[in-house]
């Protein structure tokens, strides 16, 4: 059995997350942000630009501003420490064929054999490029499992199993038909006192490293710094079925 058969194998029959350390060597990961900047210093991207609140709800996606801004003055935002403790700025789920046609030769190492998929590649993924602070609020996707890959800085994943649904207080407001969305704010430590969870999970990403994240885990996510990462979503034709009926059940994939 080649070595992407044993990790394809680990991956579709494991229940759990899976961290694989150091597992990349794409171009991509030896770029620094000044080489970012100078290859598509001009290029203008819409960023979901929002403020670093402590607040008992999350700060929804439909809250923020999208403006327009180059990798210049994404590059230059970054570095800027009082702006960055206010602010963040984040090009999140944006598919690479659709974002970057004129430049994907770029991406053409952006394969996911190592992880045991080589059929998968850039045109089946997308990217994220955020500001430190930058986060998705907690949630489940209806897209079956996860790859992600994380190409620079360092990003934090908290983990919940599917038994943790009723304690992450599910909410479909706002609504969203590919995911369900916790109504708990955990961009803001102080609300860490009134929940009430059994298991979590927290995995901090750094440069090569893959997060394998099955079906039906919630997630929260936050860069702990400038962070760019890439994921691809594989499909599982079960959850499409099953995912979006609420409250989930547990024997129910």
């Amino acid at each position: 059995m080649d070595d992407y058969e044993c990790y394809r194998d680990l991956i579709q029959n494991a229940k759990s997350p899976i961290l694989f350390r150091d597992l990349l060597n794409w171009n991509l990961l030896t770029w620094s942000l000044e080489k970012w900047s100078s290859v598509f210093e001009n290029k203008a991207f819409p960023f979901r630009c929002g403020k670093r609140l402590c607040q008992k709800n999350p700060f929804w996606e439909n809250l923020c501003d999208t403006h327009e801004h180059t990798m210049n003055e994404f590059v230059t935002f970054c570095s800027d420490r009082d702006a960055t403790k206010n602010e963040f700025w984040y090009f999140d789920y944006k598919h690479i064929v659709e974002s970057f046609k004129e430049n994907i030769d770029l991406f053409r190492d952006v394969c996911w054999a190592k992880a045991g998929f080589p059929e998968r590649n850039a045109e089946n993924s997308t990217i994220w490029i955020g500001s430190e602070g930058a986060h998705t609020p907690c949630h489940i996707d209806s897209y079956g499992y996860n790859l992600v890959a994380q190409i620079y800085g360092r990003k934090r994943w908290l983990l919940f199993p599917p038994s943790e649904t009723e304690n992450l207080k599910p909410t479909r407001i706002p609504y969203e038909e590919s995911s369900i969305y916790s109504s708990i704010n955990f961009s803001c430590y102080k609300n860490f006192k009134d929940i009430k969870i059994e298991k979590c999970y927290m995995v901090d990403l750094d440069p090569g490293d893959v997060l394998f994240v099955p079906a039906r885990w919630w997630h929260y996510v936050e860069n702990l710094s400038t962070a760019i990462s890439i994921n691809t979503w594989v499909p599982h034709v079960s959850i499409y079925i099953g995912i979006m009926y609420f409250p989930f059940k547990d024997d129910v994939i």
